[in-house]
């Protein structure tokens, strides 16, 4: 039987130095607290490690992250027989990501399609609305109220937007919980639970929990603000509507979008193209001239050049092995009768 430990900053690191002294066999861990326990070969040695593997690679290989990527593949101490397996994974992978991967994978490495890259999955309805600023907040209630009890999951582009868009909804009654950079690691793991058992199940979030946040049946994703192309723009987008929409599954996303988000219109416009869903009229302008032969200019399928990384790239609505399944309802809330669907494993929480 294999024993999992996890690692990761934000947390104690007495009971997570205490997991790994008793030894283990899978080792899950953020870049930070993994680089502070590597400087203990004592403590944790890579000479029998045989498998790698890097979630969001791309993202990690972006700058902010090169010193802890290369104290990765150095390793802290020699692989014992040199028979050692790199492999990364992303949704989006660009051609600088996979120059970077280059300088660290094997000449010979091997990269594997799931789809084009980049793209997102038609099992996700997207639906753009146009909708002002300062109409968003009662935009985002009649939306989640007409919708009925359903995991949703909101993403706001500030943390204080975030904290508005909380208030402004648990004040209307609804059951609501949320998360971003500036709250604490409890704070962070409460909120999740809360959200998994459907005790809370809207969570408002900022582009911290865009990657990687793996629960199940979540069934609508909103992008109260949509995100701005100077920070991932497109990229980010596909990341986050790909938290719904999991292992065959449908799901929904809905994004309002107004001329503050006139820059992200032409990429959105493919996007929706590609994905074969409705171009609203106030997209038109942006239609490409063949929907057929899409040209997204950032050589994410470019094969032509020598910067290949290895690893998997799939679309948005990937690989998950957290099926989960449907649980219970919960208790009355202050929208409806409860009937949120929750995580297999967790027992139903009342509001």
């Amino acid at each position: 039987m294999l024993r999992p430990c996890v690692v990761y900053g934000g947390a104690p690191t007495k009971n997570q130095r205490e997991q790994l002294e008793m030894g283990c066999d899978i080792l899950v861990a953020t870049p930070g607290r993994l680089m502070d326990f590597m400087q203990n070969v004592n403590l944790l040695s890579f000479r029998r490690l045989k498998f790698t593997v890097i979630d969001e690679a791309d993202e990690l290989l972006s700058t902010g992250w090169e010193e802890a990527m290369e104290k990765l593949f150095q390793g802290s101490d020699q692989n014992s027989d040199a028979d050692h397996t790199y492999l990364m994974f992303s949704a989006t992978f660009p051609k600088s990501a996979r120059r970077l991967a280059k300088e660290y994978m094997d000449e010979e490495c091997v990269r594997i399609k799931v789809g084009r890259v980049g793209s997102t999955h038609q099992n996700i309805k997207q639906q753009i609305i146009f909708t002002e600023e300062s109409a968003k907040s009662q935009a985002l209630f009649d939306l989640i109220f007409s919708e009925g009890p359903q995991r949703t999951l909101v993403f706001t582009n500030s943390k204080v937007k975030c904290d508005m868009v909380d208030d402004y909804l648990y004040n209307k009654g609804l059951p609501v919980t949320s998360i971003h950079s500036d709250r604490t690691q409890r704070e962070r793991e409460d909120a999740l639970r809360s959200f998994r058992t459907g005790r809370c199940p809207i969570l408002v979030a900022t582009g911290v929990t865009a990657r990687g946040l793996d629960v199940a049946n979540v069934k609508h994703v909103v992008n109260y603000d949509l995100p701005s192309t100077m920070h991932d723009g497109i990229t980010e987008y596909i990341h986050r509507i790909g938290r719904t929409a999991r292992i065959g599954n449908e799901g929904k996303a809905t994004s309002f979008y107004n001329d503050r988000n006139e820059d992200l219109g032409p990429d959105l416009c493919k996007i929706l193209c590609e994905s074969k869903q409705e171009i609203p009229e106030f997209l038109q302008e942006h239609m490409p001239d063949d929907p057929t032969t899409i040209d997204w200019h950032d050589g994410t399928d470019d094969e032509s050049d020598d910067g290949l990384g290895g690893g998997f790239g799939g679309d948005a609505g990937g690989f998950d092995v957290d099926a989960g399944g449907f649980g219970g309802g919960g208790n009355d809330s202050g929208f409806g009768g409860g009937g949120f669907s929750v995580d297999a494993d967790d027992k139903v929480a009342a509001w």
